[in-house]
């Protein structure tokens, strides 16, 4: 008897594994732009927004920003291209392959009582609730690489 238990302990798990691989994300809902707000950070259940300052110009900062997100590792872009509204990658766990949604795109000025355009990154997760401050940490690392590109709040 224990050991179907195991089995079926085991079979449960490699079915969510594969789930959590092979089901299809709802793109469209993840490829939008993040709610105008003023430059700072914001975390929220799941996921974490920036918005920052730009010392480039937004065109500069689009080609800047998608080379260093696309030097993650398991990252890709899955909307979006470099001129429009938004652009969306996916960055999916080593283990597991959670999948985490990142969105950038760009305030205009007045949008947040802002003088010039702002970089808005908002990343959250697909599954689940908490990301133990996974997004963060990966939004933060790439303003980090960014350097003296952004200002920092």
């Amino acid at each position: 008897m224990l050991k179907y238990f195991i089995a079926l302990a085991i079979f449960a798990v490699l079915a969510g594994l594969i789930y959590i691989r092979l089901s299809p994300s709802d793109i469209p809902k993840y490829n939008q732009r993040a709610e105008p707000r003023e430059i700072g950070d914001y975390n929220f259940d799941g996921g974490f927004i920036a918005v920052r300052a730009m010392t480039i110009s937004e065109t500069d900062m689009r080609g800047a920003i998608n080379r260093v997100i696309l030097k993650t590792p398991r990252t890709r872009r899955v909307a979006g291209t470099l001129e429009s509204n938004a652009i969306t990658y996916e960055t999916r766990s080593l283990i597991f392959g959670f999948p985490d949604y990142a969105t950038v795109s760009f305030l205009q000025p007045g949008e947040a009582d802002n003088e010039a355009p702002l970089l808005v990154i908002e990343s959250r997760l697909r599954f689940g609730v908490y990301d133990m401050d996974t997004n963060k940490a990966r939004v933060l690392g790439w303003l980090e690489q960014l350097g003296p590109l952004t200002v920092a709040p």
